[in-house]
């Protein structure tokens, strides 16, 4: 099963920005060295084309962080959801509930377990994508 969380539009939307603004640099620098672009225009292209890398590269600086910030969140949901399933198995094992509600809570526990590690692994991804582009 296959989530989109709320950040990935915009992981995939810097990641995509990011690329092409490093392509275009070295497009620029491969043209100049080339002949085929005047010291001119590659100066005003680069300069350009510099200032837009460097916004893009604040845009994932910033996710970078917003992604680790994500990254301790969900631990700490794991954490707590592993602690409720627990407590939820010594309860039916002791007596404390019965049956039905053991069923009910350990499905939903480990429902949102599972959802949890699956945003946790795609954020473990992305965060590995964005700390390789450098």
């Amino acid at each position: 099963m296959s989530s989109t969380f709320s950040w990935e539009i915009e992981f995939e939307d810097v990641v995509r920005q990011y690329n092409l603004a490093r392509k275009r640099v070295e497009a620029l620098e491969r043209l100049y060295s080339e002949g085929r672009v005047s010291q001119p225009i590659y100066e005003l292209l680069k300069s350009e084309y510099s200032q837009a890398f460097m916004q893009v590269e604040n845009r994932r600086n910033d996710l970078l962080e917003k992604l680790k910030g994500k990254e301790t969140e969900l631990r700490q949901e794991a954490a707590i959801l592993e602690r409720a399933l627990a407590i939820v198995e010594v309860s039916f094992s002791s007596g404390e509930i019965d049956e039905s509600k053991y069923t009910t809570y350990r499905d939903a526990f480990q429902k949102a377990l599972e959802l949890i590690v699956e945003e946790l692994e795609s954020v473990s991804e992305a965060l590995g994508i964005l700390s390789g582009q450098t």
